[in-house]
C-alpha cells in the first residue's frame, strides 16, 4: 500500500505536479478498454488496481468528433438502472448529439420573420432611402436582404461614443459594489473597491480580470461551435444619416453580413452516375434561391424496387454506400443512418419513389460541441492526425506538434510532420482538411493512412498519399474541417502577372512566405488574433509538459513494478487513440 500511494516530486514545469501509481494504472486501464475491448466498457472485465467487476460505464477513449461522448442518458429518477440508460445504438440520435458536423440543437421553434417597408441602398449614388414597398423575408435564402434594424438596435444599446440612448451616465467617483456586497452607485466593478477616478490616480487595474481573460473566452467558445457561411445570401445593413460611420456621397454606406448556411440536399461529385439514375436523382439540381418554409425535398423521378448496381452517393459531403440488390426500404435506411451528419431525412414518396427532405433552416456545427479541447486536438479524426508529432518511422511520440524552440507549430511544420507518416499535403489544401482513413485489407497500402478519393463516374473509393496525385476522373473527399479559416489577405504571396496562377502545378504557392508564417491548431481560427494564437500555444505546450511528467513517473513506477508495461507505448499512427 505504501508503494501505491507514493508520489514523486515534479521534475518538469507541468500543470500536474506528479502522477501517482494509481493514476498511471488508471490511464493504462482506459487504453485497454479502448484497444482490447473495442472501446465497449460494458464488456470489459479487467483485473488490476481498480478492482472492477466490470469496467466503469464511461471508461475508454472518445472520438475526436464527439460521436460517442454520450454513452449514457441522464437519469430521470433515482430508481433508473444503468442498463436502462445506456445508449447502445449508433442510430440513436443521442449517440451523435453534439458531434462534429451535426446540426445545432434548437431550444425554440424556428421563426423567420418578414416585413414590408424598409431602408434600401442605391448602389449608383450610394444614397439610402426608405422604400415603402420593399419586402424583407428572412425565410428566403440565397438572396440579398436590406435591413437597417441591426445597426439601429446596436446603436441604442452601445454606440461606442461613451454613452447611448439606453446608457446611464457613468459616475467616475461611484463604486458599483461595496466590499460588503451591496450596490451603492452607478460606477464600475472593482476588485479593490476603487472608483474609476481612484484607479486613474493609482494606475492599478480596477477589474478582477484582464483583457486576456476575454481572449480566453474566445478560445473557449471556439471549442463549442463554428457555423459556415456564404451560401445563404447576404444581409446589407444601410447606414443612416446621423450614424457616425455615415459619409455623405459615399457609395459604401452599408455593412455586409454573410448569412449562416442552412441544410440543403447537395449531391456531390464522386456519386456513382448510374446509381443516381436508378435512384431517379440524376436530374436533380439546386435552385439559386429557396424558401425554408417550404419542403425543398429532392424527389426521385422514377420508382424502383431494388438497386441493380450499387455504389456510393455523396450527400452533403458524407459518403453513403448503397449495396447492390438493396430494396427501396433498405435505401431509405442507408440514407437515414447518416442523417445526423447529412441533415437529410429519407422517406418513400408517392408512387414508390425516393424522397430526400432537408432539415430546413437548420445549420451544421463544424466543431465538437463538448468542452474537450478540440481547439488543441481537432474536431475530426483526419485533422487530429496532422497535429500529433511523429518519429521518422511513423510512430507517435505522444506529443502535440510544435515548432522551433517548442513554439507553436507553423504551416511548414505541419507539412513536414505529415511526411513522417507518408502523407503529402500542399498549400492548396490549407482551407480544407482531406479525409484520411486507414486503408482496408485488400487494397494497395492496407494498414497505412491514405487520403480518400472517389471516382466521378463509378463512385468507387480509392486512396492516394499525395493530394497532388489526384487524377482528373476523381475527387478528393474532404473531412469537414479546415487547417486554417482566418488567413492574411496576402496569404497567397506576391501578386503574379495577369492570368498567371499563384499556385504551382502540384498545388504549392510560388511564394509561400506569408502562408508559412501562419500557425496551426485544432481550430482553423487560431490566426485570428495574437492573443488567441498565444492560447493555442499555451495548451499545446501544457499537453507536452504533462507528457514529460507522465514519462518520468512511469519510469519510476516500472523500476518498482518490473512486470508493469504501459499498453499504449510505441503506438503506430495507423491505430492511434482518437
Amino acid at each position: 500500500m505504501g508503494v501505491k500511494s507514493y508520489c514523486y516530486k515534479s521534475v518538469y514545469n507541468s500543470v500536474v505536479d506528479s502522477f501517482t501509481f494509481n493514476d498511471i494504472e488508471f490511464i493504462d486501464y482506459q487504453w485497454q478498454v479502448y484497444k482490447m475491448y473495442d472501446n465497449k466498457p460494458s464488456i470489459a472485465i479487467l483485473p488490476g488496481p481498480l478492482n472492477a467487476v466490470g469496467a466503469k460505464p464511461t471508461s475508454g477513449f472518445r472520438s475526436l468528433n464527439g460521436t460517442d461522448q454520450q454513452l449514457f442518458d441522464i437519469p430521470q429518477s433515482p430508481t433508473q438502472t444503468t442498463s436502462s440508460l445506456q445508449i447502445t445504438s449508433t442510430t440513436d440520435i443521442r449517440y451523435h448529439a453534439g458531434a462534429t458536423n451535426t446540426l445545432f440543437r434548437n431550444l425554440t421553434a424556428s421563426n423567420f420573420s418578414s416585413y414590408t417597408g424598409g431602408f434600401t441602398i442605391n448602389f449608383a449614388t450610394g444614397s439610402v432611402n426608405y422604400t415603402a414597398a420593399y419586402v424583407a423575408d428572412y425565410s428566403i435564402r440565397g438572396n440579398l436582404i436590406f435591413d437597417a434594424q441591426p445597426r439601429l438596435i446596436s446603436n441604442l444599446i452601445s454606440n461606442q461614443t461613451g454613452k447611448s440612448s439606453f446608457e446611464t451616465l457613468d459616475n467616475p467617483y461611484a463604486r458599483e459594489w461595496t466590499q460588503s456586497g451591496t450596490r451603492t452607485g452607478l460606477g464600475r466593478v472593482s476588485q479593490n473597491n476603487n472608483t474609476r477616478h481612484e484607479t486613474i490616480l493609482t494606475g492599478s487595474n480596477p477589474l478582477p480580470n484582464s483583457d486576456f481573460f476575454t481572449i480566453f473566452g474566445q478560445y473557449h467558445s471556439h471549442g463549442l461551435d463554428f457555423l459556415d457561411k456564404g451560401n445563404d445570401g447576404t444581409v446589407l445593413i444601410p447606414l443612416l444619416p446621423g450614424d457616425q460611420l455615415y459619409k455623405a456621397g459615399s457609395t459604401t454606406n452599408f455593412m455586409a453580413l454573410s448569412r449562416g448556411n442552412t441544410v440543403r440536399v447537395r449531391l456531390g461529385e464522386g456519386s456513382k452516375d448510374s446509381l443516381l439514375t436508378e435512384l431517379g436523382l440524376d436530374q436533380y439540381a439546386l435552385t439559386q434561391t429557396w424558401d425554408v418554409d417550404n419542403e425543398n425535398a429532392a424527389v426521385g423521378r422514377v420508382a424502383f424496387t431494388t438497386i441493380a448496381n450499387g455504389g456510393n452517393v455523396v450527400l452533403n459531403d458524407q459518403i453513403i454506400t448503397i449495396p447492390t440488390g438493396s430494396t427501396l426500404n433498405q435505401v431509405v435506411d442507408a440514407f437515414n443512418k447518416q442523417s445526423p451528419f447529412t441533415g437529410v431525412i429519407a422517406s418513400i414518396g408517392s408512387n414508390a419513389v425516393l424522397k430526400l427532405s432537408p432539415r430546413n433552416g437548420k445549420s451544421f456545427n463544424f466543431t465538437s460541441a463538448f468542452v474537450d479541447l478540440n481547439q488543441t486536438y481537432g474536431s475530426t479524426f483526419s485533422h487530429g492526425i496532422f497535429l500529433r508529432e511523429y518519429k521518422a518511422n511513423g510512430d507517435l511520440t505522444g506529443a502535440m506538434l510544435t515548432g522551433s524552440n517548442n513554439g507553436i507549430a507553423r504551416w511548414t511544420d505541419l507539412k513536414n510532420n505529415a511526411l513522417q507518416i507518408g502523407l503529402v499535403i500542399h498549400d492548396i489544401d490549407v482551407s480544407s482538411v482531406p479525409l484520411v482513413e486507414v486503408i482496408p485489407v485488400g487494397k494497395p497500402g492496407a494498414g497505412r493512412l491514405g487520403f480518400v478519393t472517389l471516382n466521378k463516374i463509378s463512385g468507387e473509393k480509392g486512396y492516394i498519399f499525395d493530394t497532388a496525385l489526384l487524377t482528373a476522373d476523381s475527387v478528393l473527399v474532404k473531412s469537414g474541417s479546415a487547417f486554417m479559416i482566418d488567413l492574411a489577405n496576402n496569404w497567397r504571396g506576391a501578386t503574379r502577372p495577369a492570368g498567371e496562377s499563384q499556385f504551382n502545378a502540384n498545388g504549392d504557392l510560388k511564394d509561400a512566405s506569408v502562408l508559412n508564417l501562419h500557425t496551426v491548431g485544432g481550430d482553423g481560427r487560431a490566426n485570428e488574433n495574437l492573443g488567441l494564437t498565444s492560447l493555442h500555444q499555451i495548451f499545446a505546450n501544457a499537453h507536452n509538459a504533462i507528457l514529460e511528467q507522465l514519462e518520468v513517473n512511469i519510469s519510476e513506477y516500472q523500476k518498482l513494478n518490473r512486470g508493469f508495461t504501459m499498453s499504449f507505448k510505441n503506438t503506430h499512427v495507423a491505430s492511434p487513440p482518437i
